[in-house]
Formats: structure tokens, sequence, C-alpha cells
């Protein structure tokens, strides 16, 4: 279990309307940091203004409970790692970068406490096949012409096509959002 304290003494929050109303008068004004502690860890309000980056938007109040909510789990998962007695070992990627002590001790904990299930081919494929509409996307169409096939040496066939050509461009005026779906059914691309 863990303690969370928010404490806003020092930046006494505004009423959601007054607040609604501020942002939109100023809507660059900073919002107010309050003071976090984690069972007896303070969340410093730089990292609280440093973890704001990975929650862009254009509201910044949202962007702090964010960070700040992204902040309190990370602190609830390193409590938990060390009540556990979790020891890990930072790794380096292939790009040479090395993780921190704190994100190898949160990769361990995760591993040894919410393992990733494996399926063997059997239940991957039985799965599959009993849920095949979730693998599947509708046919994607990026029709830019369509095609009468017509060659011009049987003059018959090539007037047919070419009335038809003319037939469904009249249509097209009237109806240009229907081309996909002219393109589709009446088209002669293999």
């Amino acid at each position: 279990m863990a303690a969370i304290d928010v404490d806003h003494r020092k930046h006494p929050p505004r009423s959601a309307t007054a607040d609604t109303a501020n942002r939109k008068d100023r809507p660059g004004q900073r919002p107010s940091f309050p003071r976090i502690t984690v069972n007896g860890v303070v969340i410093d309000r730089k990292a609280i203004a440093a973890e704001m980056q990975n929650h862009p938007g254009d509201d910044a109040e949202r962007a702090l409970r964010e960070a700040a909510t992204a902040l309190i789990v990370r602190e609830v998962l390193l409590a938990e790692a060390r009540r556990l007695g979790i020891v890990a070992a930072p790794e380096t990627d292939a790009e040479g970068r090395r993780e921190t002590e704190e994100d190898a001790l949160i990769r361990e904990l995760m591993a040894s406490e919410a393992p990733v299930p494996t399926a063997d081919e059997e239940t991957l494929r039985r799965y599959y096949d009993n849920n095949h509409r979730r693998f599947v996307t509708p046919p994607l169409y990026a029709a830019s012409h369509i095609l009468f096939a017509a060659r011009r040496d049987e003059g018959d066939a090539f007037a047919a096509a070419r009335d038809k050509a003319a037939a469904l461009r009249e249509q097209l005026v009237l109806q240009p959002q229907r081309f996909a779906e002219f393109a589709q059914s009446l088209s002669d691309c293999p």
C-alpha cells in the first residue's frame, strides 16, 4: 500500500470555472505545481516539469496531472522493487544508450511480477482461427482510374467501352464520392 500526499497549500487550486476562464484568457500560463510525496519520498517539482514534455498538449494543467501521475506510478513501482529486494543491472541497447538504475529496477520488477505469457504454435493458431475477424482489415482501394478494357482493332467492343466510360463520367460528375465504389465494381483492372 502506498501513501500519496498531494499538497496544494503553497499554490491553492482555483475553482474549475475560474481556471477554465483564466486559461482561455492566458493560454501560456504555467500550471501551479503541488508538493507531492509518495511513501515519504518527495517528487521534485523540477522532475514533474521535465516529465511534462512527455505529455504534450494544449492544456498545461492536464499535462501536469499526467506527468505527476506518471511519476507517482514510477515511485510506487520503485518502492515495490526495493521492498522485494530486486537487484538489477542497467542494460545498454544496440545504440549505446544505457538505462538508469531505476529503469533497470522497474524492468526487473515487471519481468518478475507481471511476466508475459508465451504460447505454442497450436495455441496461437487456435486463437487466430477463432478470432479471424480481429486480424483482417477491409480491403484498401487507392484507384486513380477506371479501366474499360477493349482493343482498338475490335471496333464494336472499343465503341462499347468508350460509351460505358462516357456514361460513367456523367455519373461521376454528379456523384464524385462514388469513384472508389465504381472503380471496385466496374473497372477491368486485374
